[in-house]
């Protein structure tokens, strides 16, 4: 069984102590420990909105046309990677009228 301690310090001992801890950790390490897609954070409505630059209201109507999305505890989520892939195979181009 591991053992828990707790620190009680000020604020810059704990800066200092997350600053050592980053440089014996390099993002560079961090990385080859495993695969990140697999623990990307589902992103809202709104934040997958934003990232792709166009409004809430467009992203209800690209689901309704296939884009991929999740639905936990009520609430609707989007994987980036999943509706980055997606792109290309659903029709989310608004029709165009012709004459």
């Amino acid at each position: 069984m591991s053992e828990i301690n707790f620190i009680i310090a000020q604020k810059e001992d704990l800066k200092s102590l997350i600053y050592q801890w980053m440089d014996e950790h390099p993002i560079s390490k961090l990385k080859e420990h495993g695969d990140h897609s697999k623990t990307e954070k589902p992103m809202s409505r709104t934040e997958i909105a934003e990232y792709l630059g166009i409004s809430t209201v467009t992203v209800t109507d690209w689901m309704k046309k296939g884009l991929p999305y999740k639905r936990m505890q009520g609430r609707v989520y989007f994987m980036k990677d999943e509706v980055m892939a997606s792109m290309g195979s659903f029709n989310h181009r608004k029709n165009s009228f012709t004459k």
